[in-house]
């Protein structure tokens, strides 16, 4: 999606190949450049938050029985210094619920200072 345009209650939605999608309602999911969050909040830009995130998921009938028993049905929290570890069991790529079919689903957050490439030489 490249703009966003309100019109008649409604949003005209204009993407890069050039096709147009009416709605009445856009849920905003488009990262860091957000071109939702630039339409309905313009001036607002996003600040680095301290920590990044490594997310992954892993097919249930990939772990063992001891490792499924142990994570399903609970979120899991996992904090230690400077970072914390997220876990939970999700549906599977096409919505299945059912045991061995569904996705573990892990992120990481680990805090880090911002990173400044004022600082990297040329010799580097």
């Amino acid at each position: 999606m490249e703009a966003i345009e309100e019109k008649d209650k409604q949003l005209i939605l204009t993407f890069a190949n050039g096709a147009k999608k009416t709605a009445d309602l856009v849920i905003g999911a488009d990262c860091y450049g957000s071109v939702t969050r630039a339409h309905f909040l313009p001036g607002i830009t996003p600040a680095y938050a301290g920590y990044v995130a490594y997310r992954g998921l892993i097919p249930e009938n990939e772990m063992t029985d001891e490792e499924v028993a142990f994570f399903e049905n609970k979120f899991s929290i996992y904090p230690y210094q400077h970072s914390h570890l997220l876990c939970y069991m999700v549906p599977g790529t096409k919505g299945e619920l059912n045991k061995g079919q569904r996705l573990y689903n892990w992120v990481w957050y680990l805090n880090k200072p911002k990173f400044c490439s004022s600082k990297i030489s040329a010799k580097q």
